[in-house]
């Protein structure tokens, strides 16, 4: 690789300030980056999913403008780690992955980051190249690196510690393995978020142990998820991806809070830093209106990862529909076939816990308090939810036919009950051959603006006292997080049921020739939404409900079967 080229001072400025929160040591970066010579830019990644939020999208913007310059991007890929689960900022110990689910996820995580980066300069290296071969001896030298009362100085670690929460030696080689990354490709620089600090200066510490000059730090700044509050993560659900069809990607960004605008502004796009600047000054003054604001903000994110005319096309959508209040023209499908795998998330304390049980105490007249022997999940409808079939009808056919099978260690045991007991977090099921993950957490609900369609059996499934349960079928489509979220909307008046009526209209003439006069008829399809209750008497094929900003088109399952 030829050398590369030294910025002047107003490059490296946005190099040094822009998405930035720290570099360790920073007059050490800047010597490298004067140099002329070709940094090796290291960041890792473990694929525990196959998805690349715009939270890792910082990092990798940064990683684009230092290879402008001619630096090389050193992607490693966690296919060791993830296996492990970084604990990082974790409360509790993270489920372990098998490597074929390391690898499948590394695939399409890799597809994803070259939207952003320039693939020749970027070496790609997997971790098993180099601990595939590690010995006892070599696991046992490099655990000596560190102590146990280094490892506990770590914020989460510590928090464990403290409350009694276990935390798994497995859990304190990770920082270990990472930092032994750095020595493996010889890292310049490491790239990673502020909870990676202590790891990052961990392999900082490694290197001249191998005969290396320690890397420098480049951290930055955590993006805030869509619930305004934590950092955008897939585990906590708040997150969008960076390859969201845009009218998906620009309808979540327009429901981020108002305090978000200018983070996503300097994160996420290259609005030059005075425009920030205004728009910063304005928001703070009340002169400028947070939603122009918040638009021009959608609009340049979603123009990054489609361009820009799709990025005019969501806000047109967007428009339409919540300005104009006219039906969205885009429709999320039901899948014609589920995919091999599927990870489903729900709170294991709060979602589909089988009516019976809490029926049962609610009968002798006690609030419902949810432990390990109570808590019992309706798979069937798990698993309808999951959308691996039609309707909870057939999910029930499926058990009773002995084609759904519970994971357990290596072996799979067949499901002989529709109810099941101490569900937990990792649980593995099969359906025809098909994998069903439970990861316990909030399910990401689906963007504003959009046709959800739903498919379940009109006769048969969520019906109780002669008619379907609203707040049932709500939590089942995904656009409320649980049935008791969905009853409070609907006592609130914020779902109703939207028919496509006929009107009238009389046709007027009114100009200088002709006298005003009525023409003839004109018949128009008007939108007319109606008021619901928890309990719907009746659900038609292709009735249409209304939920806040969210739609669900309700499919009689039923009728594919005839």
């Amino acid at each position: 690789m030829s050398g590369a080229r030294i910025p002047d001072e107003a490059e490296l400025q946005r190099v040094l300030r822009r998405g930035v929160a720290e570099i360790i040591p920073e007059e050490e970066f800047v010597r490298r980056l004067r140099s002329g010579r070709p940094l090796r830019l290291k960041m890792g990644f473990d694929p525990t999913r196959p998805v690349v939020t715009l939270g890792w999208a910082v990092g990798l913007r940064k990683l684009r403008q230092l290879q402008g310059l001619g630096h090389l991007a050193v992607l490693i890929i966690g296919d060791v780690t993830a296996q492990i689960g970084d604990p990082s900022g974790q409360s509790e110990t993270r489920p372990m992955l098998t490597a074929e689910e390391v690898e499948a996820n590394a695939e399409a995580v890799l597809r994803q980051f070259f939207r952003v980066l320039d693939p020749e300069r970027t070496e790609v290296r997997r971790q098993s190249e180099w601990f595939t071969d590690f010995r006892l001896g070599d696991v046992v030298r490099l655990a000596a690196q560190a102590t146990v009362a280094q490892l506990l100085q770590r914020e989460d670690f510590a928090l464990r510690y403290e409350q009694g929460r276990p935390i798994g030696l497995h859990e304190f080689i990770y920082p270990l393995l990472q930092a032994y990354d750095s020595v493996a490709v010889r890292a310049d620089v490491e790239f990673g978020g502020t909870d990676q600090k202590f790891n990052i200066l961990m392999g900082r510490e490694l290197q001249p142990r191998f005969g290396q000059e320690p890397q420098c730090a480049l951290l930055m700044p955590l993006l805030v998820g869509l619930d305004g509050e934590r950092k955008m993560s897939q585990s906590l659900g708040n997150y969008i991806a960076i390859d969201a069809p845009p009218h998906d990607m620009f309808g979540k960004l327009m429901s981020l809070p108002d305090h978000l605008i200018v983070q996503y502004l300097e994160l996420l796009t290259d609005v030059p830093e005075e425009e920030l600047e205004a728009i910063a000054r304005g928001l703070r003054e009340r002169s400028l209106n947070p939603m122009e604001a918040k638009m021009r903000m959608a609009r340049e994110v979603v123009a990054q990862f489609h361009g820009p005319e799709a990025a005019r096309a969501a806000q047109e959508e967007f428009e339409r529909v919540f300005r104009r209040h006219a039906l969205p023209s885009i429709v999320n499908r039901w899948p014609e076939t589920p995919p091999p795998h599927v990870e489903f998330r729900m709170k294991l304390d709060e979602e589909f816990i089988a009516s019976r049980v809490l029926g049962t105490i609610r009968a002798l007249g006690q609030e419902p308090v949810i432990t390990s022997e109570t808590r019992t999940h309706a798979l069937a409808h798990i698993i309808h939810a999951a959308r691996l079939t039609t309707s909870v009808k057939r999910a029930r056919e499926l058990i009773a036919a002995g084609l759904v099978a519970r994971q357990i260690g290596d072996e799979r045991h067949r499901v002989t009950s529709e109810y099941i007991r101490d569900l937990q977090n990792g649980d593995v099921f099969w359906v025809e051959g098909r994998q069903l993950r439970i990861v316990d957490g909030r399910r990401e609900l689906p963007p504003p603006g959009v046709i959800i369609e739903f498919k379940m059996s009109l006769q048969d499934d969520y019906r109780r006292d002669g008619g379907h349960s609203l707040p049932h079928v709500l939590n089942a489509a995904g656009v409320v997080r649980s049935v008791s979220e969905g009853a409070r909307l609907i006592r609130q008046g914020g779902v109703t049921r939207i028919r496509e009526r006929p009107m009238t209209l009389a046709r007027v003439a009114n100009s200088t020739e002709r006298p005003v006069g009525v023409l003839g008829l004109l018949t128009l399809p008007t939108l007319e939404q109606e008021p619901v209750r928890e309990l719907i008497l009746e659900i038609k094929h292709h009735d249409i409900f209304r939920v806040g900003r969210r739609y669900v088109r309700v499919l009689d399952a039923d009728l594919d079967r005839q």
